[in-house]
């Protein structure tokens, strides 16, 4: 079972991070479109274990992305039920995710609600590996 992390050592883990993902996608290096709609977002080395983090697509859509083991999911970055980002949330139980604000949780695998307040789920983006490069499809052109 994680631990939901608290939104102090949340943020103090943000200040101190090695690099920005909410750098706009096009000003990041190495970064393009290439394979139909999917971007390049970030390497898996950059995402920490079960560690939300945000990119913003060239489309403008923010996707939280977080990575379990081999996989990388994506959702967006707003939470449905009120105006909070999930990248300030939390990963609570194997692929769940929870809301900072009002606690609901997602499973990260589809956007379902597993927990409520909320009774509308997350969108989930599709994500895909190659090498050791994440890619995101972005769902607006």
């Amino acid at each position: 079972h994680l631990q939901p992390l608290s939104k102090e050592l949340i943020s103090r883990f943000r200040q101190n991070s090695r690099f920005d993902l909410k750098v706009p996608i096009e000003k990041r290096r190495g970064v393009g479109l290439n394979d139909g709609d999917f971007e390049r977002v970030a390497s898996v080395d950059e995402l920490d274990e079960a560690m939300p983090c945000c990119v913003q697509l060239s489309t403008g859509e923010q996707v939280c992305l977080v990575k379990l083991s081999d996989e990388v999911y994506g959702i967006s970055e707003e939470c449905p039920h009120g105006e909070f980002g999930m990248s300030d949330g939390a990963v609570v139980d194997d692929y769940f995710i929870e809301c900072g604000m009002h606690g609901t949780q997602f499973d990260l695998r589809n956007g379902s609600v597993v927990e409520s307040p909320s009774e509308e789920p997350i969108q989930s983006y599709p994500v895909k590996i190659i090498g050791d490069e994440v890619w995101v499809r972005a769902l607006r052109e």
